[in-house]
């Protein structure tokens, strides 16, 4: 069983038709659209637009309003299809059964921890910068407040353009978020790559992707290990600068899927159970005669940046936005 709270737009066994995944088959009044819009922060003048084919007390359909939204405001908060997330554990199915680095409870089978080290961090990276340190790098990797140009947000994130003495250069905004080294314990699977390794970033396209890949030192067993104190840092070390988006952005989708459920999750859970379970709530709450497939949940491994990820108080957080934006899309139609 899954440990999580969805909230949900029309959910319930009965199956009647509700905006669960943005098929197109629900259909609201133009009242209800101007509503939506203007609860979404969409100025008047660009809503009477968006609205001046509709004639007073038509309906619209529900998808083609959320498009509009995107086109014309792009203030949607994005989640993921469950089928997205689906192909993802079915590429990884029998990875996902061996045995967790981070095991909780009875099962021993991978959990979200492991596929967010493994997989998600890896697919969601646009550019990557590998630095070998000497003892005049280390005077720059320090937090900001000590003159150095790292800030700390649960990771460290350079503040402006660094260069370092070997010639490399990370822009602003990267994060360093590890080292790499021989016995290391996370993504030795990547490192094993060589240059090859950018085969497994899914951000091909995206802005801000960067085919630059640069070699690592030779190393026996290479993996790489949590960077959490500056100050354990030598000369030597091999650190890994990294910029990324969330999974969620690498995933494309020929049509409009709304965000109508919000997940919170434990991550020890095994991750082939968290998706049968996700399966059957999508059946339960999808519009009649359509793809379960295709609802859209926010669940935050997969729709937050695991690579940059920080909060500027909880008002501003990705996971308020997300609550806030279905609780609009539910007060805003009726559902």
């Amino acid at each position: 069983w899954s440990v999580y709270v969805a909230c949900t737009m029309g959910s319930g066994a009965s199956k009647q038709p509700a905006p669960a995944g943005g098929a197109g088959n629900t259909v609201i009044s133009k009242q209800q659209a101007k509503s939506l819009f203007e609860s979404l922060g969409v100025s008047t003048k660009d809503v009477d637009a968006m609205l001046s084919s509709v004639a007073d007390g038509d309906k619209v359909k529900e998808a083609e309003v959320l498009e509009q939204c995107i086109r014309w405001a792009g203030c949607v908060v994005k989640g993921i299809r469950l089928q997205d997330f689906a192909e993802l554990v079915e590429e990884n199915k029998d990875w996902l059964r061996e045995t967790s680095c981070r095991p909780f409870g009875a099962t021993k089978m991978r959990n979200m921890y492991d596929l967010c080290d493994e997989r998600i961090r890896v697919h969601s990276t646009l550019a990557e910068r590998v630095v070998v340190l000497s003892e005049a790098d280390l005077q720059q990797m320090r937090p900001q407040e000590e003159g150095g140009v790292l800030q700390s947000d649960k990771l460290w994130m350079t503040t402006s353009e660094v260069v370092f003495e070997g010639g490399v250069r990370v822009p602003a905004g990267f994060n360093l978020l590890s080292k790499v080294k021989s016995g290391g314990r996370m993504r030795k699977h990547y490192w094993k790559k060589g240059l090859a390794r950018q085969s497994m970033w899914k951000t091909a396209g995206l802005p801000g992707h960067d085919a630059e890949v640069a070699d690592c030192p030779e190393m026996n067993d290479a993996g790489e290990d949590r960077v959490r104190e500056l100050d354990k840092l030598a000369a030597g070390d091999v650190v890994v600068f990294r910029k990324g988006v969330a999974y969620s952005e690498t995933c494309r989708s020929e049509h409009v899927s709304m965000l109508s459920n919000f997940v919170s999750h434990f991550w020890g859970e095994p991750t082939l159970e968290f998706i049968e379970s996700l399966k059957k709530h999508a059946v339960s709450v999808a519009p009649v005669d359509t793809d379960p497939g295709e609802v859209v949940y926010y669940i935050c491994t997969l729709c937050n940046n695991q690579l940059a990820f920080h909060i500027d108080g909880w008002e501003q957080s990705e996971f308020n936005e997300a609550l806030q934006f279905v609780a609009t899309l539910h007060t805003a139609t009726g559902n």
